[in-house]
């Protein structure tokens, strides 16, 4: 798959270079609409869970199973 056929089912990157998008989004829904056995690698935000204002707050356990 091109990185033209990525932008058109993701839409605009947030910072593209060649052979290379970067996207802010929220990768469990990203994640979705791209197909089967496309991802070899997510880079996300850490660290989680740990009260900033934009999170909301999962026990320990919860907090695990959502990992």
């Amino acid at each position: 798959m091109s990185l033209t056929e990525i932008a058109n089912i993701l839409g605009k990157p947030y910072f593209q270079a060649p052979n290379c998008l970067i996207y802010n989004l929220d990768c469990l829904e990203a994640l979705k609409l791209l197909p089967d056995q496309f991802v070899d690698l997510t880079v996300t935000s850490g660290p989680y869970n740990i009260g900033k204002e934009y999170e909301k707050f999962l026990v320990l356990d919860e907090y695990l199973n959502w990992c």
